[in-house]
C-alpha cells in the first residue's frame, strides 16, 4: 500500500486532538510546551481547526466542546475504542472482540470497496462497528445501513439525502457518506465489521463530495452522529426483522433506480443499460435491452449514470 505522508500542520492538529482528548480543558502555555512551540503559534493552529471543530481559546484555556469529542462518549452495550490516528478503523476493529466500535480522527489508510481510498481528513466521522450476526441476517445489512443513515440525516439535521447503488448516501448528487460491510467466522460464528465514512467537518477533497457543514451552512456535533449510530447497531437484528418494509424504504431512497447506467463488471467489461429493481438483498438488477441482469456489490467495480 502507498506510504501516505502527513504534513507538518495536519501532525500538529493531532496532537492538538490528542491532548484535548485526555482532559477537557488544556492550558494554553501548557500545551506550547507540551507541542514544543509558541503559544501564539497554538493560537493560530486551533483558529484554523476552528473550521473543522467546535474548539476555541478562552481566558488562556482550550475548550474542546464535548458533544464534537469522540473521546467523551461511551456507548451502552460497546467496547468502544478512541484513537487521533490509525490505517484504518476496519483494521483496528479485526483485533477487537465482537461488540466493539473503533473512532477515528484521521485514517492514513481508509478504504472502501474494492480497495478504492477513502480520504479521511480531519473533522469527518470514521468509525467501523464490529458485532456477531446470523448469517441469513447479515444479507441485509447492504440494504439496511444505507436506510440508517438516510434515516438519520433527515431525523437530525432535516437533511434529505439519497442512495446511489450499492451504498453511497448522496445529497444532489454529492457524496455524504459511503459504508463498507466484510465479515468473518470466528468459533462457526459470523463476525461483521460495518465501515462508515461521513463528511461531517471536513472539508471533503474530492468535487464530488459534500459534507453536512456545508449542507447546513454550520459545524455539527459529531457525538449525536456516533451515539445514533451506536444506538441502532445495537439492535440491527430487530432493525432488520421486517425486510419487505426495509427493501420498500431502500428502494424509495435508491435515486438509481430508473436510471441507464453504465456498469463495469470485474472481469466481464462493461454493461449497459436500465436499472429496474433491487433483490431483498441488495443486489442490482439491470435491464439490457436483451436480458435482465443480476448484479451483486462485489462484482461491480464502478457504476456511472449515463
Amino acid at each position: 500500500m502507498e506510504q501516505k505522508l502527513l504534513d507538518s500542520k495536519t501532525i500538529f492538529k493531532l496532537r492538538v486532538l490528542e491532548e484535548l482528548s485526555k482532559r477537557e480543558v488544556v492550558d494554553l502555555d501548557e500545551l506550547s510546551g507540551e507541542l514544543g512551540v509558541q503559544a501564539t503559534e497554538i493560537s493560530a493552529i486551533i483558529d484554523e481547526m476552528r473550521k473543522n471543530y467546535l474548539i476555541r481559546v478562552e481566558d488562556s484555556s482550550v475548550i474542546w466542546l464535548a458533544g464534537d469529542n469522540p473521546s467523551r462518549i461511551k456507548p451502552w452495550g460497546w467496547s468502544y475504542i478512541y484513537k487521533t490516528i490509525v490505517g484504518s478503523t476496519m483494521h483496528v476493529a479485526k483485533r477487537l472482540p465482537s461488540w466493539s466500535i473503533v473512532v477515528a480522527e484521521y485514517q492514513v489508510h481508509g478504504y472502501g470497496r474494492h480497495g478504492k481510498e477513502w480520504i479521511s481528513d480531519l473533522g469527518g466521522v470514521w468509525i467501523t462497528f464490529k458485532f456477531p450476526l446470523e448469517e441469513q441476517i447479515a444479507q441485509y445489512l447492504p440494504i439496511a445501513i444505507p436506510v440508517i443513515l438516510c434515516e438519520l440525516f433527515k431525523e437530525k439535521f432535516s437533511v434529505d439525502a439519497k442512495i446511489k447503488w450499492p451504498n453511497d448516501i448522496v445529497v444532489n448528487r454529492g457524496k455524504l457518506a459511503g459504508i463498507i460491510i466484510e465479515g468473518e467466522y470466528y468459533k462457526n460464528r459470523l463476525h461483521v465489521y460495518a465501515g462508515i465514512g461521513i463528511n461531517v467537518n471536513n472539508d471533503p477533497k474530492l468535487e464530488k463530495a459534500v459534507s453536512l457543514k456545508n449542507i447546513t451552512g454550520k459545524l455539527v456535533p459529531r457525538n449525536r452522529i456516533i451515539s445514533y449510530l451506536s444506538g441502532v447497531m445495537g439492535r440491527i437484528e430487530k432493525y432488520i426483522e421486517n425486510y419487505k418494509k426495509l427493501q420498500a424504504q431502500y428502494l424509495e431512497l435508491l435515486e438509481t433506480l430508473g436510471r441507464r447506467v453504465a456498469v463495469l463488471v470485474l472481469g466481464d467489461g462493461a454493461i449497459t443499460g436500465k436499472v429496474i429493481g433491487v433483490t431483498e438483498t441488495g443486489d442490482l438488477v439491470v435491464d439490457t435491452g436483451v436480458e435482465k441482469v443480476k448484479l451483486s456489490s462485489t462484482e461491480v467495480y464502478e457504476l456511472k449514470y449515463l
